[in-house]
């Protein structure tokens, strides 16, 4: 299962967090497409059996948040939203918008990554 539409379908009910959004839409397609898949389908992988529920704590704000969502989602189909998501964006912002947004995400992302691995770094086997 791709951890992209996980993470979709963990946060896609949630009113509180939709009501903090400024472009919920956006929020949705960044959370979908922040390692460059989704634009406009997400890659194709077996995944296994639907079923298991996935949890998952976050915190917001300095408030726990508390995630919890059935694998069981149908994101990854063709009629699943993602791509008819990632058409309505790119009207709204544009081709080089869209992609500037998804850019801007993507590169924090790395720094992110960087600093987290330079504060605890990975032990080399």
């Amino acid at each position: 299962m791709r951890h992209e539409l996980m993470s979709v379908a963990l946060v896609a009910d949630r009113e509180d967090l939709e009501a903090r959004a400024h472009d919920w839409e956006l929020v949705l397609h960044l959370v979908a497409s922040h390692h460059g898949w989704c634009r406009p389908f997400p890659p194709a992988v077996a995944d296994p059996p639907p079923g298991e529920d996935v949890e998952l704590a976050v915190d917001l704000d300095g408030e726990p948040v508390q995630l919890r969502r059935s694998s069981a989602h149908d994101l990854a189909r063709l009629d699943g939203g993602i791509a008819e998501r990632f058409a309505q964006l790119q009207r709204r912002y544009g081709w080089w918008g869209l992609a500037w947004l998804e850019a801007l995400l993507r590169l924090a992302d790395h720094r992110a990554s960087e600093h987290q691995d330079s504060v605890h770094p990975k032990e080399n086997p």
